[in-house]
């Protein structure tokens, strides 16, 4: 959990530092408007690009938690299961001597 809000904060932080660098390109750049407009184009595709991959590791770190967790969860599921089957059929075998003992008393 505390990854994920890492890689949150990590996200935030370059997605400010993006916008304040291309405001900061804008107040001070030399060329003319199309120019500009024309980095400012790029600029957006590669930070989209960056977060797409951003979020493609997150989903990926997700899925793999997740599938590890359903791991855990099958694994403990048998395990009790198991206990469960046991302790029923000493539940029966149990009742099976007491009934014998009653019935041939």
């Amino acid at each position: 959990m505390e990854d994920n809000n890492e890689n949150v904060n990590r996200a935030l932080a370059f997605l400010a530092g993006a916008m304040v660098g291309a405001g900061v390109a804008l107040l001070f750049a030399p060329q003319s408007g199309e120019k500009t407009r024309r980095l400012i184009r790029t600029r957006s595709r590669q930070v989209q690009a960056e977060v797409s991959r951003w979020i493609e590791n997150v989903a990926d770190d997700v899925s793999d938690k997740l599938e590890e967790a359903v791991d855990r969860g099958r694994e403990w599921s048998a395990e009790t299961a198991g206990q469960v089957r046991r302790a029923l059929d000493a539940g029966r075998e149990q009742i099976r001597k007491e009934v014998s003992r009653i019935v041939g008393a």
